[in-house]
C-alpha cells in the first residue's frame, strides 16, 4: 500500500509512516495543519516541512528552531 512503498505519494515531504495521514487514515492524502506539514516555509529559511531541520516530525508545530 501507499504507506509502505517508500514513496511520498502525496508530496507533502513525509514518507510512509512518518506521514501523519498514514498513521491516522492509513493513506497519504496531502498537507496537514501544523507548520511542519502545511507546505509553507513558515520561518523563511527556504526549507519547507520535512526538509526543514527544525521540524522533528510532521506534528511539530513550529519550523523555527
Amino acid at each position: 500500500g501507499v504507506c509502505t512503498d517508500g514513496l511520498d505519494n502525496d508530496q507533502d515531504g513525509w514518507i510512509d509512516m512518518a506521514d501523519p495521514d498514514c498513521q491516522v487514515q492509513g493513506m497519504e492524502t496531502g498537507f496537514g495543519t501544523t507548520e511542519c506539514n502545511d507546505g509553507v516555509d513558515n520561518d523563511g529559511d527556504t526549507a519547507v516541512d520535512a526538509a526543514d531541520p527544525s521540524c522533528d516530525d510532521a506534528w511539530d508545530t513550529s519550523e523555527t528552531i
